[in-house]
């Protein structure tokens, strides 16, 4: 904390002792609020191991669905590629069938990439609509759980918080 100075800019020791007890006063002022409060506020130990318990429930939801979306997204990825091999393979196995010399019908390479072009933006789709429903599930069993808490809070505070 900067010493106040004064007109001339000299550090003037009167005023930074008057703040420096000022503070230590505002600090004592709060650390006695909190200590009554804690004080006459006696430790429901029952509902602290209930509070606590269902927010480790709350966590291991939020963990489950987030694995079962891992698990999804991998099985997409996996068809997805899958696919995309078999049709590169598909298209490998015309073009070597072509005899040399013969004219290349590009007709049936644009289909097959026009195809998967169309699968690449759906399957992209079908994983943000994924991420994003999930996501929004977890953040409504967290948003629950802490509004839940809040409210406990707030009881508490109101049956023993008299300031």
């Amino acid at each position: 904390m900067a010493q106040p100075k004064n007109a001339k800019g000299q550090t003037n020791s009167k005023d930074w002792k008057e703040q420096q007890h000022k503070y230590a006063q505002t600090a004592k002022e709060m650390f006695e609020k909190f200590s009554d409060f804690a004080k006459a506020s006696k430790p429901n130990h029952a509902k602290i191991m209930e509070n606590h318990k269902k927010n480790l429930e709350a966590l291991s939801d939020a963990n489950k669905i987030a694995a079962d979306v891992m698990k999804s997204l991998a099985k997409m990825q996996s068809e997805f590629v899958k696919q995309t091999f078999e049709d590169i393979n598909a298209m490998m196995r015309n073009a070597m069938t072509q005899k040399p010399g013969q004219p290349i019908d590009v007709s049936n390479y644009s289909d097959v990439i026009q195809h998967s072009l169309q699968r690449t933006a759906d399957h992209a789709k079908n994983v943000r609509s994924t991420l994003s429903n999930s996501g929004k599930e977890i953040h409504a069993k967290v948003k629950d759980r802490l509004e839940e808490v809040s409210e406990d809070i707030k009881a508490h505070v109101s049956k023993y918080g008299k300031h």
